[in-house]
């Protein structure tokens, strides 16, 4: 019964980003609260839901650090040019790089 509840409430997301033009992007969520976001370092539990790396101290919410960590998994996992995690200023894909304009042929 849990599991077609979890399934109801993607069908759901997806049918309102579908009817909005939105994308929707599956990313796996193992294993993302126990990793810091920050230096990739080992998380140890402190308190209620609370975490601490130990390398860099960073502290934070068992559930604010997985958003974060499934964020990161997201953008590194579509880091092509025109998609999030794309430098700002990366070519379009029928523009030559480094500035370098017309189609000259040498002969």
């Amino acid at each position: 019964m849990l599991l077609w509840f979890y399934g109801k409430v993607r069908f759901c997301i997806e049918y309102e980003a579908v009817e909005k033009g939105l994308q929707v992007a599956k990313v796996n969520p193992r294993g993302t609260s126990s990793i810091c976001p920050r230096c990739d370092g080992r998380l140890i539990e402190v308190g209620h839901r609370v975490l601490v790396c130990k390398r860099c101290r960073f502290t934070g919410n068992r559930d604010v650090i997985a958003a974060i960590n499934m964020y990161r998994r997201y953008v590194l996992g579509h880091s092509r040019c025109g998609a999030p995690g794309a430098a700002l200023k990366a070519p379009k894909p029928n523009e030559a790089p480094s500035g370098m304009q017309g189609t000259r042929v040498r002969r």
